[in-house]
């Protein structure tokens, strides 16, 4: 079985050439291992931190690939409160054989998604909906669906035209779905290609291109995260909002967070890394 994981680091990929999604790119270089050390220490007082360590195990980025040593930095993170956490543990572990993985990704991806997680919706309408997961709950599928489509989720077009290709996509089986796609005027895609955000899992179709990335864009945004996690001691006893002040965001002016652009690294950090705008 093909693993499904794909944790990407653009905000989005235009739909050229088939191609559907992006990911790190494996590195061993000084500099990447050093980035890997750093936030490693982080690792040990901030949650978003705990993220970024499951990536960069996953990947190989700084460090030997290691899908044990993510899944644990990602569940770290859950316990600590990370809706963000909680959706790649969920990823990882839904796309393992055993049903006891499964259904404990699944319930990683439930709460992710019930907090505000749009692509841990998504999972919840595709993986609910799609045999091959060994999960299927049609009759929750539908209620995700039907909540993507009026959320304008930009890849539930995608699950939709599969169904519909199957020849499921009907009142009988997604009554919620389709009168979701009639309120809110929504058409089945013409061609399978699609603008991807971060966290989108690969889809296990060879005529779909992975890109990975390992450019300057990507050190600028581990080398900001490093600067930011070093100004803020710990973030442990907090909303993970980022600031001095619990519940309180970076994004507040009145607050301050010391010298790091603060509202610059929590927007690439939530575009490229956690999948949000």
């Amino acid at each position: 079985m093909k693993t499904l994981i794909t944790l990407i680091t653009t905000l989005m990929l235009m739909p050229s050439a088939g191609a559907l999604t992006l990911t790190y790119g494996k590195c061993d270089s000084d500099a990447c291992v050093e980035r890997f050390k750093e936030i490693k220490k982080h690792a040990r007082n901030h949650v978003s931190a705990n993220t970024l360590l499951g990536d960069m195990y996953l990947n190989g980025y700084g460090t030997d690939v290691n899908e044990g040593e993510a899944l644990e930095a990602y569940e770290k993170a859950s316990r600590w409160g990370s809706i963000y956490g909680k959706y790649k543990a969920g990823l990882m572990l839904v796309t393992r054989d055993d049903a006891e993985s499964k259904e404990e990704g699944m319930r990683y991806l439930r709460d992710a998604a019930k907090k505000g997680h749009r692509n841990a919706a998504y999972f919840m309408g595709e993986v609910l909906s799609n045999p091959k997961y060994g999960v299927q709950n049609v009759a929750e599928a539908d209620q995700w669906l039907a909540v993507l489509v009026e959320a304008k989720h930009e890849v539930v077009p995608q699950t939709l035209a599969r169904l519909d290709r199957e020849g499921r996509l009907n009142e009988e089986t997604f009554p919620l779905t389709l009168e979701a796609m009639s309120r809110f005027d929504m058409a089945l895609p013409e061609k399978e290609q699609v603008v991807m955000k971060a966290g989108r899992a690969a889809p296990d179709d060879d005529k779909y291109e992975i890109i990975e990335v390992n450019g300057p864009e990507l050190a600028e945004l581990i080398d900001l995260g490093i600067e930011f996690y070093a100004e803020e001691p710990s973030d442990l006893n907090k909303v993970t909002t980022g600031t001095r002040i619990r519940g309180r965001s970076c994004s507040d002016k009145m607050n301050s967070c010391g010298s790091v652009p603060e509202d610059q690294f929590i927007r690439y950090y939530r575009q490229f890394i956690l999948g949000k705008r």
